[in-house]
């Protein structure tokens, strides 16, 4: 695969289309599933992180299953971050996002986000935070 088509895969997977319906994740041929391993070594998730101040603890949804989940681990430790369950694992997140294509051709590819401790703050604070924003997110659409 030359350097041209490879470029051209990496922006289909990102959501360049260039006028082409999407392709999903693992479905890609053998050839751009081993150009997105040459182009990519990690895929980090941070989606709707709200600015709620300072979090003690993180959810890494998906990092469990890979290999790479003592770094992770290790990284939570040093900034003293508690790691949290997924607070919805029945919703499937994991599986309907390009975590799960990612991680089958070799790609460990995760979400993290903040959990509902802050400092300074109680759980039920932030649960309150973590329900007003998802107002505020139903609202703004």
């Amino acid at each position: 695969m030359g350097k041209i088509a490879c470029a051209e895969a990496v922006d289909s997977f990102r959501g360049r289309y260039r006028g082409r319906t999407r392709p999903t994740g693992s479905e890609y041929s053998e050839n751009i599933q081993r150009c997105l391993r040459a182009r990519f070594s990690l895929d980090l998730n941070y989606d709707a992180l709200a600015p709620l101040g300072e979090p003690e603890e993180v959810e890494v949804s998906g990092a469990e299953r890979m290999t790479f989940y003592p770094a992770v681990e290790a990284e939570a430790k040093e900034f003293k971050l508690v790691i949290k369950p997924d607070a919805k694992p029945g919703a499937g997140h994991y599986y309907r996002s390009d975590h799960f294509s990612l991680a089958r051709v070799g790609i460990p590819s995760f979400s993290i986000s903040e959990g509902m401790k802050f400092h300074g703050h109680d759980t039920a604070w932030g649960e309150a935070q973590a329900k007003n924003y998802g107002r505020q997110q139903t609202i703004t659409r």
